[in-house]
């Protein structure tokens, strides 16, 4: 069987004419007075949907596609919506939230600049995007397929950026759906996994050592334009040299995320997993409260990223990716059940109760798979872990957690 996806190429350029700087001016000023207008509406007690703001927000179209007129009109309306979605998460539950959060109101200088597929054509080795006088000119292969979607935007360590969304069609892997692959995110250990067999744990040092580097550099970069005059040429130097080091750090940070994802992704697939259980630590990102240098690693660290790339990556050839709440995962002894008072010390726990010894992160990910195991009737039915088929019998044969490192060279296609 096969299964129709979408995946994007990124194209970084120059903008010499400022040809699409007044594109994305444009853009922001039919994004500006869209949500003008539909707030203006709304305290008249006039909910707009996205075809009424289409049709009745009026801004002179002087560069833009009818198209991307449309879209910049589109991209008002979703971030309305997503306001009004956010709103509903913090009426039920406000101590998830730092504060209320509040309405897409300030004004954009720029905003990105939307082409849909009518307003997408190729011609002589070239993509050619339209807009209300010349079209925009790319060089593209195209053996790679025919872009569906595209977007231009500003990048601020890389500047301007194309984007292009292209269809491709993959066969679907054939997996047993009762085996499961349990995944503790964290950030020493970015993600530690369990599968009944064995836990390997994937380090998350190296992203930590490169978050702190890049802050060093902006905090430096900080220093040296403190006292300059703004947009002046030394200034324009210093951060075109911060920009420069910073898309090198960020490469190097998703090298390693895809790499990890792309890993478990094939560990996976030759074990025949069809689903993986996540536990769900997004909440540590909202209002922690650790301290200023905790905070700050916490918030920066790109766990979250790396369950978005496992889950595209696995659910593009027929997998399932499924979270569950990892609440005190790591401190439950998962012999005995006994529940520690606080959260253990160092990188082992030790039960207090019947004595058990193992990995802190593998812990937390053996607890996240008989969480999901012990709610989910059906599946405890398929797979057997002894007598108690609600605990895990661990004692006897859990072999010792392997590590697996990051290296530039390093083929994720081995078997671990």
């Amino acid at each position: 069987m096969k299964k129709l996806t979408t995946h994007s190429y990124n194209i970084n350029f120059t903008d010499s004419n400022d040809t699409c700087l007044n594109l994305a001016k444009e853009s922001a000023q039919i994004y500006n007075q869209t949500l003008d207008f539909f707030w203006a509406s709304l305290d008249n007690d006039s909910f707009l949907s996205k075809f009424d703001l289409i049709n009745q927000v009026t801004v002179p179209r002087t560069l833009l596609h009818s198209q991307s007129y449309q879209g910049s009109i589109q991209l008002a309306h979703t971030a309305i919506l997503i306001y009004f979605n956010i709103i509903k998460k913090y009426k039920s539950n406000p101590s998830n939230f730092s504060g209320c959060p509040r309405q897409p109101k300030q004004h954009k200088d720029i905003q990105m600049i939307i082409f849909k597929k009518s307003a997408i054509r190729f011609k002589d080795g070239y993509i050619l995007l339209s807009t209300k006088e010349q079209p925009l000119k790319f060089r593209w292969d195209i053996n790679k397929g025919m872009p569906i979607h595209a977007t231009i935007s500003w990048q601020r360590t890389t500047g301007w950026q194309l984007n292009l969304v292209l269809e491709e069609e993959k066969d679907l892997v054939e997996f047993v759906e009762n085996k499961l692959l349990a995944i503790d995110l964290g950030i020493k250990r970015i993600a530690t996994t369990y599968d009944l067999d064995r836990v390997i744990l994937y380090s998350g040092k190296i992203i930590m050592s490169l978050n702190r580097l890049r802050n060093k550099i902006n905090g430096e970069t900080q220093v040296k334009l403190s006292g300059l005059k703004k947009h002046s040429k030394k200034y324009k130097k210093i951060k075109r040299a911060n920009r420069k080091v910073a898309k090198r750090i960020n490469n190097k940070i998703k090298d390693i995320l895809h790499k990890y994802s792309r890993t478990i992704v094939n560990y996976c697939v030759e074990n025949e997993i069809g689903t993986i259980v996540v536990g769900d630590c997004s909440s540590i990102h909202n209002a922690p409260n650790l301290g200023k240098k905790n905070n700050q690693k916490i918030v920066q660290h790109p766990e979250q990223r790396l369950l978005r790339y496992i889950k595209y990556k696995f659910e593009d050839i027929g997998g399932i990716v499924e979270t569950t709440p990892e609440a005190y995962t790591s401190r439950t002894c998962p012999c005995c059940g006994k529940i520690k008072d606080s959260a253990p010390r160092g990188r082992i726990f030790k039960c207090q109760g019947c004595g058990f010894e193992y990995d802190r992160d593998g812990v937390g990910a053996i607890n996240i798979y008989g969480k999901k195991v012990s709610c989910d009737d059906e599946l405890q039915a398929k797979v057997s872990f002894g007598l108690d088929l609600s605990r895990l019998d661990v004692v006897g044969g859990l072999t010792p957690p392997i590590g697996w490192i990051y290296k530039s060279s390093r083929d994720c296609l081995i078997k671990i």
